[in-house]
């Protein structure tokens, strides 16, 4: 069933049926198994599904992770991009126990590989350009999957994996003054490319939230964890524009404001107010995020001023001309899971 909403006033739609005309608009997208930025869709698609009641939505993300299994039986290299926490959450929905099997194969791969210097796994060992690289993204990918994981087996291993990839990243690209974030870290030189790309510092809050509320609070490195999210909060409050939205680039004001990195932020900061790791005082820099990017949807459901795919240079330069205006999963998929957070209760079809 398509989602009942006149295009033509959908910034005006009532708050389910945005959510629907984006849910519709990501399930279009073209995905591969796997590339960066397509997780956080099949995510966003299950929390979307349940909100709203719209079975379809998380029944195609099901498909999808059901053929992925179906693909790559036996998880490899370009696995660590999967839609982990999806994956743990079907098992979770369906009680089979094929898919929980194939999820801690994914998870024993994860811990298998070699680590940087800074504790960080090494991703892709196979390539010889990429082999000593650790990336900010991984923050979202792996630290939650691994948790998630850890909840649902009572296995222990799995949180302290989780905990000790998710400092050993932040220890990677973490900058010690500011607390944002550098797009990636080379072993090698043991630098960063010294850019603090907003989506990357999106990814770093959600999977720093993320992680912290799937962590059990008694954990070790729980207060670690918390420790970092806190520094990176407090220095992207006062980089949180009048319009509420962050820029392409955190720290520079003279880039375009970007979609996906106001959206990625807003929940990353919400899940650490949810798990007790950031203060209430918090609460109004995440509510201007949302009021930044609830009518940044077009007629056609795409999510409006996201980037396109961004590259791994050390000229912030580099990351400020890339295109805006396509429609991709990393920027549909934030925006659902955001946008889920303020539906309103049942009977309540105020704005959003």
């Amino acid at each position: 069933m398509e989602p009942s909403v006149d295009s033509a006033t959908a910034v005006v739609a009532s708050p389910r049926q945005r959510i629907a005309l984006v849910a519709d608009r990501a399930v279009r997208s073209r995905y591969f198994v796997w590339d960066w930025g397509e997780a956080i869709a099949i995510q966003a698609l299950i929390v979307a599904s349940g909100a709203i009641g719209e079975p379809r939505f998380g029944q195609w993300a099901s498909s999808r992770l059901d053929l992925w299994r179906q693909i790559h039986p036996d998880p490899f290299w370009p696995d660590h991009l999967g839609p982990g926490v999806a994956l743990v959450w079907h098992y979770v929905r369906t009680g089979e126990p094929e898919i929980l099997e194939y999820a801690e194969r994914v998870g024993r791969h994860l811990a298998s590989l070699p680590k940087a210097t800074t504790g960080a796994r090494l991703l892709r060992p196979d390539k010889p350009d990429l082999e000593t690289f650790v990336w900010v993204d991984s923050l979202y990918s792996d630290g939650p999957f691994l948790c998630e994981l850890g909840r649902v087996t009572g296995n222990d291993e799995y949180f302290n994996e989780g905990a000790s990839q998710t400092e050993g990243i932040c220890a990677s690209v973490q900058h010690p003054a500011s607390g944002l974030f550098a797009h990636r870290y080379d072993d090698a030189t043991e630098t960063t490319n010294g850019v603090f790309w907003g989506r990357g510092c999106g990814w770093a809050a959600l999977g720093l939230g993320h992680t912290l509320a799937a962590l059990p609070r008694t954990h070790p490195a729980w207060n670690t964890l918390a420790h970092r999210l806190q520094r990176f909060a407090a220095t992207a409050a006062t980089l949180q524009s009048s319009s509420g939205h962050w820029n392409a680039i955190l720290d520079r004001p003279d880039t375009r404001l970007e979609s996906s990195t106001t959206a990625l932020i807003g929940e990353g900061l919400a899940l650490g107010i949810d798990a007790a790791a950031l203060s209430e005082e918090y609460r109004n820099t995440v509510e201007r995020a949302w009021s930044a990017v609830a009518t940044e949807v077009a007629p056609d459901g795409r999510v409006e001023n996201v980037s396109q795919r961004s590259p791994s240079s050390t000229a912030w330069e580099d990351y400020a001309k890339l295109p805006h205006g396509g429609c991709y999963a990393w920027g549909q998929g934030p925006w659902l899971i955001f946008a889920c957070r303020f539906l309103p209760d049942d009977g309540d079809e105020g704005t959003m």
